[in-house]
């Protein structure tokens, strides 16, 4: 899939600026796992180029993502750390990378309720070491 053209692609630049790419090197940086797929799952996943890369900061521009990709029918791929090694992050469909990093924090545990709100980039070090804290353990 080409990076989006025109007026799609200024939209996105003005509502994310320096957070959202069109770069071809970024693009196929963000089109696959951490590493290619095996020959015999290619076909039954697929694969497509990324038309660009967002990196949201704020829960509101998440939102303002999601309206963005459905009123111009861009699909989505949510990224986290790129670990998974089948197909997990990669965009079949082409559309934009959206790659959280920058929502990484644990929001809330519930000790009671043994939950915990976290945003979608929280990697399990962090939750651990926040749950730790409180004298708790993943499960």
């Amino acid at each position: 899939m080409k990076p989006l053209a025109g007026t799609l692609q200024q939209s996105l630049e003005e509502m994310f600026g320096p957070r959202v790419t069109f770069d071809d090197v970024e693009r196929m940086l963000y089109s696959r796992d951490m590493s290619s797929l095996p020959s015999l799952v290619r076909p039954l996943v697929g694969h497509a180029l990324a038309a660009g890369v967002v990196q949201p900061q704020t829960e509101e521009q998440g939102i303002k993502l999601a309206a963005f990709s459905r009123i111009h029918n861009v699909p989505l791929v949510p990224h986290g750390k790129a670990t998974s090694g089948y197909g997990g992050v990669v965009p079949v469909k082409g559309g934009l990378v959206v790659d959280f990093a920058w929502m990484n924090q644990v929001l809330a545990i519930d000790p009671e309720a043994r939950t915990a709100t976290v945003q979608p980039g929280v990697v399990w070090q962090k939750l651990e070491q926040a749950l730790n804290k409180l004298g708790r353990k993943p499960r």
